[in-house]
């Protein structure tokens, strides 16, 4: 029974090796999603909303729209943890970003979308108090976005 459990290990571990090596080599993509080789450290990085949005797309000119749908708690009581889903309804959806207007670095999170990919994005972010959020979606070149403030009792950045 113990060489039977020391071979299915060594077995596992064999395996597990020849993923590792070939992911490292390059030789495994997904086909959903690929994660961004660049970072996009001035949008991350920005102090403002237009700052941010200026470094990730190049323009901080964003158009309201009722096809991007927010889902985001009105109320926070933990700012640790506040989950806003988007959805867009726009066709040929490019990028979602998320960013809350009144942490000390707006951008939380950004995501560039494969063709094909789901229009639909959900994440957890931290956020130090009480602010709006801006959902922004590119799609066919243009930006547009949606508004909405999120009120934070407790347990924010700043304490």
């Amino acid at each position: 029974m113990g060489n039977l459990s020391r071979r299915t290990f060594l077995k596992g571990s064999l395996a597990s090796g020849v993923v590792a090596a070939a992911a490292g080599a390059g030789l495994l993509h997904p086909t959903r999603a690929v994660a961004s080789r660049e970072w996009s450290q001035g949008a991350f990085g920005a102090k403002s909303v237009p700052a941010a949005l200026k470094a990730r797309y190049g323009s901080a000119s964003a158009a309201q729209s009722g096809k991007v749908r927010v889902k985001a708690p009105l109320q926070a009581e933990d700012g640790r943890f506040v989950r806003i889903s988007v959805s867009s309804g726009l066709p040929d959806t490019e990028s979602i970003s998320v960013l809350v207007k009144e942490n000390m670095q707006p951008m939380a999170a950004s995501v560039q979308l494969a063709n094909g990919a789901s229009t639909f994005f959900s994440v957890r972010v931290k956020m130090s108090k009480t602010s709006d959020i801006y959902a922004v979606v590119k799609s066919g070149g243009k930006l547009y976005m949606k508004k909405q403030k999120i009120k934070v009792t407790v347990g924010g950045c700043g304490g």
